[in-house]
């Protein structure tokens, strides 16, 4: 009977069949009958997948499903309520329980005050119903701890609903330490960067908001300022180049800013504004972008002048083949062979540091060393919420605390029945 209801449901994983058959024996028939039901109303009604990707995956991570915690009626409410109060269909309903079943821990009332604090940070039904279906784990934040908080710090902040938005849904910035992203707003803001500018760098790369500052943006900045960006031109260069804040400085920025300076022959005078111009340079792929093209046009025969190999990362593939006098297949085929040559691995840092100038190379010792002293918190910013210890604590504690107390309700109202 247990493996005939496995099966009816696509369960076929032997971990999670072995597991659940044992939780399943040990049911009595009617708690059995009341779990079919509620998958069969999750699988016909919403659209939830039998199998690995739906009712398997369910089952293995929302384990008080099976233990009859939940009854059908109250796993149909939290959808009703769902496809009502937060603007969302059913196949996306189905989309976010897959990829986040412990969202049919919270009871109704619990989710409501989620989305009554994406509410309150500008965002509209419609706009809410399509973010919890890419990140449905928005509503296993905590709603006081966390969720509140940092929305009310983005607004006072100045972020736009359409900024908060682009942010919650590209980023995990709730899971973020909230003392870390005090600490990121303000050092941006010291770098020269308007509040403006900072937003906007923010919401284009929101992994930024769980950077640590001296581990990795600081070292960053000063490295700029090594390799000969002057101070004033440092918030356009950020502003510009702002992908470069997202890349490794010892793998990435270093070995690339040395084959730029040995290939290319930028002005070193005015690299500051050099970069801003051509920053495509400095924040495209190493090898599949930029010396898979400058190794082409060496076999191509292809001779253009310097200003010319400046924007050679601009054009796409296309247009690169055909200002190459080359063909698309050619050069795909030629980029292939070049990256299985390299292994598809980005060398080594030490294999370009000797390149550079003495006083452009990077002082290894900055990367991973630690701040001097705590960043200064941001005169123009408020504290994100009086929890400071925020993160991954914040939807850990506080998430979990939310289904835990909602969980136990529903143990206490299914033990009524």
């Amino acid at each position: 009977m247990v493996d005939e209801f496995l099966c009816d449901f696509g369960v076929v994983s032997e971990r999670p069949r072995h597991t659940l058959s044992a939780q399943l024996l040990a049911m009595d028939a009617p708690k059995l009958e009341a779990l079919r039901d509620t998958l069969t109303f999750l699988v016909d009604e919403v659209g939830l997948p039998r199998g690995k990707s739906g009712v398997e995956r369910l089952l293995w991570r929302l384990p008080n499903l099976a233990g009859n915690v939940m009854r059908c009626e109250a796993v149909r409410a939290r959808v009703q309520y769902l496809e009502r109060s937060a603007g969302m269909s059913r196949p996306a309903i189905a989309q976010s329980l897959a990829r986040t079943p412990s969202i049919l821990n919270y009871k109704e009332a619990t989710l409501e005050s989620k989305v009554h604090a994406l509410q309150g940070a500008g965002l509209s039904l419609a706009e809410i119903g399509q973010l919890v279906r890419t990140r449905p784990q928005l509503l296993t934040f905590s709603d006081a701890r966390n969720l509140q908080p940092k929305l009310q710090w983005l607004r006072s902040c100045g972020f736009s609903p359409d900024q908060i938005r682009r942010i919650l849904s590209r980023s995990a910035m709730l899971a973020a330490n909230a003392e870390r992203i005090e600490a990121m707003w303000a050092f941006l803001l010291t770098t020269g960067l308007s509040e403006e500018q900072a937003r906007t760098v923010l919401t284009r790369h929101p992994s930024v908001f769980d950077s640590s500052v001296a581990n990795n943006i600081e070292p960053k900045v000063r490295w700029l300022l090594d390799i000969g960006v002057a101070q004033h031109e440092l918030p356009d260069v950020l502003y510009g180049c702002s992908p470069l804040l997202t890349l490794s400085l010892s793998n990435n920025l270093v070995p690339k800013l040395d084959v730029i300076i040995r290939e290319l022959e930028p002005p070193m005078e005015r690299l500051g504004s050099w970069l801003r111009f051509h920053n495509q340079l400095i924040t495209c792929s190493l090898h599949a972008r930029l010396l898979s093209r400058l190794r082409f046009l060496e076999h191509n025969g292809s001779r253009w002048s310097l200003v010319q190999r400046w924007s050679i990362c601009k054009p796409t593939d296309a247009k690169f083949a055909q200002m190459a006098d080359s063909s698309l297949d050619a050069f795909l085929a030629f980029r292939k062979r070049y990256l299985a040559d390299h292994d598809l691995h980005e060398p080594s840092p030490d294999l370009f540091v000797p390149h550079l100038p003495r006083h452009f190379r990077l002082d290894t010792q900055h990367e991973h060393a630690p701040a001097a002293t705590k960043p200064a918190r941001a005169e123009t910013g408020p504290a994100v919420g009086s929890h400071a210890h925020g993160g991954v604590k914040d939807a850990a504690h506080g998430g979990v605390e939310d289904a835990a107390r909602d969980v136990a309700d529903g143990a206490h109202d299914s033990s009524k029945g």
